[in-house]
């Protein structure tokens, strides 16, 4: 029920632009500065299902955090988002390049960001882009750029796609 739940209130407040589920925080939004910029990033990442051009798209539902050297809270940034996307489909050689980048352009990006009560949180969607609904171990990776070209990249995240294996998988694992 909570996981039905998620999945559809979560595409609801990306288009309704509501600050969180538990309410609008009082709190200002906190940014990085140019003194004390985020040196880290944090991706609690999930899979799900968002509904676009009529139809319903299975991929990843994130909330990203960042933080400076010197505070505990996260910031929001400035910067151009990107999300690496790899699967185990293909060879070992296939599997080492991303299948697919999602790009948040800076002022885009400004629209995902939501007080919580952590701080600030970018709650984002990014499609899987191979159709069917074979299952597929996917590994997600953020870049933030910033207008200075300074980098900040958060860890390798490991998700796994639910569905029917694959004759590809299948005979992978009966080799």
């Amino acid at each position: 029920m909570t996981r039905w739940l998620c999945l559809t209130l979560f595409p609801i407040t990306l288009i309704s632009g509501c600050a969180s589920l538990g309410g609008q925080s009082k709190t200002p939004i906190a940014y990085e500065s140019d003194l004390n910029p985020a040196v880290r990033c944090l991706c609690l990442w999930s899979s799900g299902e968002a509904e676009g051009n009529g139809s319903l798209s299975r991929g990843f539902v994130g909330q990203l955090y960042f933080f400076n050297a010197s505070d505990a809270a996260p910031v929001a940034v400035n910067g151009d988002l990107r999300v690496f996307v790899f699967d185990d489909q293909g060879t070992q050689e296939e599997q080492a390049r991303p299948i697919h980048e999602f790009e948040i352009p800076a002022d885009t990006l400004q629209g995902f960001v939501k007080p919580t009560q952590l701080g600030p949180a970018y709650d984002i969607f990014v499609p899987y882009p191979r159709s069917g609904r074979d299952s597929a171990n996917c590994s997600l990776r953020v870049r933030l750029t910033r207008a200075d070209g300074s980098r900040v990249f958060s860890d390798m995240a490991e998700i796994k796609l639910a569905g029917p294996d694959s004759a590809e998988t299948i005979a992978r694992n009966n080799a």
